[in-house]
């Protein structure tokens, strides 16, 4: 697909209009966790604004094929991953409350031990965060995006041609997705149809809101195996400490059961996907 041109005015979503909130979002989350006051729905959004710019930068406008488009890309990308970093610590010390401790095979100290070291871990992907953030480059990201989308107007056989593309590149992923891999790799191409759903609402309506929300469900349905993949990684970490419990092997082996378990449910639903292919389709 090649790079959309501006067309008339006359066309049914102006990208800038319907950027204009989010990028006004990522500005306050910048300056938030640039000042040193970002708390967790700060990092939560700060990444979602950019996974959404993201979504936009590559399906919409092409940015990885465009030189004047490249930077931006890389640099929204390079913040969304350090804000991922911090915000998958996030998701793992709820995951010690909710999911470890009923599991009964862990002390509180091992419980505590653990949610120490990720609080640890936490406070150095913060700083680096906060680094990133008070860059030149990405403070300014959203004044820079704020000019490159002003002027470019999609018409409703743009809006469905990106929609369809994303659906299809899901099919793709979903087709091969017996390991927990391509499984993840599923879920963030639902993720981007997510995204780009939300963006281009106001060209779609009520029909973009569906397509986003079927998406959104089946994020969430396949998500939890894989913050158990990324929480049994952290747990390997915590037990390379010399004074690490050993309630934190077992506790391992519990969470790896768990997650073969969650696998299998996030397979069940994969049926989801060609439901969501027919929805795309309909907007045709």
């Amino acid at each position: 697909m090649q790079r959309l041109k501006v067309q008339s005015v006359s066309a049914e979503l102006d990208l800038g209009d319907a950027c204009r909130d989010l990028l006004a979002d990522l500005q306050k989350r910048i300056n938030r966790i640039a000042a040193g006051k970002g708390k967790e729905e700060d990092v939560h959004k700060f990444r979602t604004s950019c996974r959404r710019i993201e979504a936009v930068l590559t399906q919409v406008l092409q940015a990885p094929n465009s030189s004047d488009l490249h930077t931006m890309y890389e640099d929204t990308r390079r913040a969304r991953k350090k804000a991922g970093e911090v915000r998958d610590i996030d998701v793992a010390r709820q995951l010690v409350a909710t999911v470890v401790l009923p599991l009964g095979c862990s002390s509180n100290t091992g419980c505590l031990f653990l949610d120490a070291h990720l609080l640890k871990r936490r406070g150095k992907m913060m700083r680096r965060l906060g680094r990133a953030i008070r860059g030149d480059r990405i403070a300014h990201l959203p004044r820079l995006l704020r000019r490159t989308f002003r002027g470019i107007c999609l018409s409703r056989a743009d809006v469905q041609r990106v929609l369809a593309d994303c659906i299809a590149e899901t099919r793709e992923f979903a087709a091969r997705v017996q390991t927990p891999e391509a499984l993840h790799r599923t879920r963030l191409s639902l993720k981007r149809l997510r995204d780009l759903a939300i963006v281009i609402e106001p060209a779609l309506g009520k029909k973009a809101r569906t397509i986003a929300a079927r998406a959104g469900k089946l994020c969430d349905k396949f998500g939890r195996s894989q913050d158990l993949v990324t929480l049994i990684g952290l747990i390997d970490e915590a037990a390379d400490e010399k004074d690490a419990p050993r309630e934190l092997v077992e506790l391992r082996a519990r969470l790896q059961e768990k997650h073969e378990e969650s696998h299998a449910a996030s397979l069940r639903g994969i049926v989801g996907v060609k439901a969501l292919k027919r929805l795309v389709s309909n907007l045709e």
